[in-house]
């Protein structure tokens, strides 16, 4: 089942998206709450109506978080330095998602549910695409492209990959 996001779901979202994370490893717990933060709260606090879980026996196993335009929001576009000079690709994808699922939740269509499900939301807002970054070496990679995902750039040496779709 896919749920709107509440504050009843953090702990669980939080659970994930550190089971989920390339970064395992933190210095301090300070640069621990600094990436969640940053990763993850200011989503939840500041795009809640676009954020979305999916829940199996009442407990959250995966998740979708979503900046509706991010050409619009001058602090995310700031804090992430991979943004610096996309503005053309922004303006044409102008949400973007994070998606995340419990290694026990994947291959079963959920991440495709909480997509379109975040699709829907989007366009009834009047956003019609999205753009997310990855990493053309990380299955994610792959999981864009079955749902027909573009490459709209790719760094040749961090393997770093914006990928758009319009929907």
């Amino acid at each position: 089942m896919i749920d709107r996001y509440n504050k009843s779901y953090y702990e669980q979202v939080c659970e994930i998206f550190f089971e989920t994370s390339s970064v395992k490893t933190f210095s301090s717990l300070e640069q621990k709450d600094a990436f969640r933060k940053k990763y993850l709260d200011d989503y939840l606090n500041r795009f809640e109506e676009f954020c979305f879980v999916a829940l199996k026996d009442n407990q959250v196993i995966g998740y979708v978080i979503c900046c509706p335009m991010t050409i619009l929001d001058k602090n995310l576009l700031s804090v992430f330095s991979y943004y610096e000079d996309k503005e053309e690709f922004v303006a044409q994808y102008p949400a973007h998602l994070h998606i995340n699922l419990s290694a026990h939740a994947r291959g079963m269509g959920l991440g495709a549910k909480l997509m379109y499900f975040l699709f829907s939301k989007l366009k009834k807002n009047g956003v019609n695409a999205l753009h997310v970054f990855t990493n053309s070496k990380h299955p994610s990679f792959n999981f864009y492209l079955k749902y027909k995902f573009g490459v709209l750039f790719e760094d040749p040496q961090t393997h770093l990959v914006m990928m758009g779709i319009k929907f």
